[in-house]
């Protein structure tokens, strides 16, 4: 097995199950590609905003305190952003199908962002055997694709968390309470990623605790917060507010 085709393999696999999708049911009409576009430019402008923050911080806080800020303003500033393009849109006057285009489409920009872009780097890296000191030694093919595939389903879950957290943001378009449930989810989900890799948990533990985080959230708001969850996979041309 050699380096390229896992790599490649890896960032395909990334986008195949939520883009196949996405292109599924919308038959990437125009308003609900324009809402996954849109929604994918709020993710980058949530973190281009809080980047400042980051920076400024990483060089007096120790780590541990850096990682927990970082959890905390994701959630603060993705779905205070999120919030504002769904007030702006009109989500709530939308179709759930309309609304899981959005949800999408910001899931899987940071898909691209954060995992494809990484693993185009390190390709190139190694296509032009280019070496950077500090940089960890890179695990033979086999390897790679095994660790890599753990962070592939971790992009797997990132956008499940993205499509109910627009459904709660748009929910909070009629109850602003919910904007603050969506950023307390936001960042406990966050909070329970960046701890475990601190504490160095095993990378499919780490992933079996955000599955079942998310798995318990879709749960807690179908059933705690009476959203229709189902509804929003089911009933694709239903508007949201006729659930």
């Amino acid at each position: 097995m050699d380096y390229v085709p896992v790599i490649i393999t890896l960032i395909v696999l990334a986008f195949l199950p939520w883009l196949l999708l996405f292109v599924y049911y919308s038959k990437l009409k125009g308003e609900h590609l324009k809402l996954f576009v849109i929604a994918g430019a709020g993710w980058l402008v949530a973190l281009i905003l809080r980047f400042p923050i980051l920076y400024g911080t990483s060089f007096i806080l120790d780590l541990l305190t850096y990682y927990i800020l970082a959890a905390i303003l994701a959630g603060v500033f993705e779905e205070s952003f999120r919030y504002i393009l769904a007030k702006k849109l009109t989500l709530d006057e939308r179709t759930n199908g309309e609304i899981l285009s959005f949800g999408i489409g910001w899931g899987i920009f940071e898909v691209w962002v954060l995992h494809t872009s990484s693993l185009t780097t390190l390709l190139i890296l190694i296509l032009m055997n280019i070496s950077i000191p500090g940089m960890p030694v890179i695990p033979p093919p086999e390897q790679l694709f095994i660790s890599g595939m753990a962070g592939v389903v971790e992009r797997w879950i990132a956008v499940s968390f993205h499509v109910i957290a627009t459904l709660v943001i748009t929910k909070a378009l009629l109850n602003k309470n919910y904007l603050w449930i969506a950023i307390i989810l936001h960042s406990v989900l966050d909070l329970i990623a960046v701890l475990s890799s601190f504490i160095e948990l095993n990378i499919w533990l780490i992933e079996l605790n955000l599955l079942i985080t998310v798995m318990l959230i879709y749960i807690l708001i179908h059933i705690g917060f009476k959203l229709n969850v189902i509804a929003l996979f089911t009933k694709l041309e239903i508007p949201f507010k006729e659930v």
